[in-house]
């Protein structure tokens, strides 16, 4: 199995749906399911150590992506994949949580002018980043958001941005 994509219609799932993956290489997920339900305090893995995944699409109609949702670190809906390289989210999304995609192999970023909330560390340690597009709607950088993305060669800040917290 290369390809997965989870339909709009899931709106809650058990533990460890999928469960070390070498094959898996992109992923989709969106709506009111996957990509909202960080549940870091509750320890449930949805999709754990697929550490082939390459690309994951974010759904348009997506809002939010809650905390540690997709960051590279255990306690979060998916973990345990390191060679992450292409998000693509969409316009409709508003609000990305506290450490949401933390240690991800991400290279490059785009924030569409609808994000008007980050979470403290979102990018954090995102050390393959190389291009990143803020556009924001009245938006603050919050702290860590994203410090130790040491490969980071070109960075855009539109007007949408307000305010950028310590070491971000």
């Amino acid at each position: 199995l290369k390809t997965l994509e989870l339909p709009n219609s899931i709106t809650s799932y058990g533990d460890l749906i999928i469960h070390c993956s070498t094959a898996l290489e992109e992923l989709t997920v969106g709506g009111s399911g996957l990509a909202e339900s960080g549940e870091y305090e509750n320890r449930r893995f949805a999709i754990g150590e697929v550490n082939s995944l390459k690309k994951l699409n974010i759904r348009e109609g997506t809002v939010k992506i809650g905390a540690r949702a997709f960051s590279n670190t255990p306690g979060n809906v998916i973990y345990g994949y390191y060679k992450l390289e292409t998000v693509i989210l969409p316009e409709s999304l508003q609000e990305i949580g506290n450490y949401a995609f933390m240690k991800s192999g991400i290279l490059e970023l785009r924030l569409s002018s609808n994000v008007s909330k980050l979470g403290t560390y979102s990018f954090n340690e995102c050390k393959q980043m190389t291009s990143l597009v803020i556009e924001g709607n009245n938006l603050t950088i919050p702290t860590e958001c994203f410090s130790q993305t040491s490969a980071l060669q070109t960075v855009h800040i539109m007007g949408g941005v307000v305010a950028i917290g310590e070491k971000a």
